[in-house]
């Protein structure tokens, strides 16, 4: 962490964060906390290694769920201010949810690949016909012989599309798909392109479903 970050920690009253395994680099700067701070993990605290929780529109509701507590925990004069903005939050998910799941029925069955496995929440919310991830270890790049076998199954499985993401190389999705029938595309998680914000979770929501939809539908 930078120093000014280490401050802001020191300084807070209550701290968030997913979890260590997508935030480790937090674990040892939350040990050393004062013992006044309190500190929330919003992920459930199981194993899996997909940490990207709020993907599942019901996660995001959990989510609310915890912070609006915590948050009056803390500040109980507030606390209705925070049940009613909770409920508010909730409420757009659910109907987002429910929009989301409509738009993406068209292409529900398509299949295609991902550069990392991020989305196993979100795929398993809108049954989505994934067909699994090009890197099997985090930041490490497939080697020659993986690339092979993948090429293979995008001809194999008629993958319509390679998802890739903002910070991933460009150039290996192309080497994938060179040749294959295959599209790619951009996949943003974790919305790095974003505006923060009210508005980010439904755009960052939104904006997945856009590149499926722009990817997979041009399969029919």
């Amino acid at each position: 962490l930078k120093p000014s970050d280490a401050r802001q920690l020191n300084g807070a009253r209550l701290v968030f964060w997913v979890g260590p395994n997508l935030e480790g680099f937090l674990v040892r700067p939350l040990s050393s906390l004062a013992d006044t701070i309190r500190v929330v993990q919003l992920s459930a605290g199981g194993q899996s290694d997909d940490p990207h929780i709020w993907l599942d529109p019901r996660g995001a509701a959990a989510i609310v769920g915890k912070m609006v507590e915590a948050l009056a925990g803390v500040d109980a004069t507030n606390r209705a201010r925070y049940e009613a903005n909770g409920a508010r939050m909730k409420a757009m998910l659910a109907r987002l949810d429910r929009e989301i799941f409509e738009r993406l029925k068209p292409v529900a069955v398509v299949p295609y690949l991902v550069f990392h496995d991020a989305y196993r929440y979100f795929e398993k919310r809108f049954d989505l016909a994934s067909q699994g991830a090009v890197a099997v270890h985090e930041g490490r790049a497939p080697g020659a012989k993986r690339i092979a076998m993948l090429r293979r199954k995008i001809i194999d499985m008629n993958i319509a599309c390679v998802f890739t993401e903002p910070q991933f190389e460009p150039a290996l999705a192309k080497t994938l798909i060179e040749g294959t029938g295959a599209r790619t595309a951009v996949l943003d998680p974790l919305g790095a392109n974003l505006k923060p914000g009210p508005g980010l979770y439904p755009a960052l929501m939104r904006g997945l479903v856009e590149q499926l939809l722009g990817c997979l539908g041009a399969n029919g």
